[in-house]
């Protein structure tokens, strides 16, 4: 995508698990559940989504995902999928840390 003189890609560094319940508050759960279907924790998904943008002479990273620091007990808490990091996902499209 392009913003003005800014060439834009979103990056997926992440997915992980919160609960549905939580996230959608006092909407019932048969309505959310219908788009977001829930795991058997009761999680929904999201990503943790980074912006990586250049004008042609620089780089810029906005966000730089969940990071690595969890524990074993908190990456299952929060169904942490990490993808191979910001350095693989710049890779893909050309570009280097």
């Amino acid at each position: 995508m392009h913003i003005g003189r800014w060439e834009v890609w979103s990056i997926v560094e992440a997915r992980f698990g919160l609960d549905g319940g939580a996230m959608f508050g006092v909407i019932p759960r048969p309505m959310w559940a219908r788009e977001q279907p829930p795991d058997r924790a009761n999680r929904i998904e999201l990503v943790c989504r980074c912006m990586l943008l250049d004008d042609g002479q620089r780089l810029v990273l906005v966000d730089t995902g969940i990071g690595d620091k969890w524990s074993a007990l908190e990456r299952d808490r929060f169904a942490i999928r990490r993808s191979d990091g910001i350095p693989g996902a710049l890779g893909r499209l050309g570009r280097t840390p």
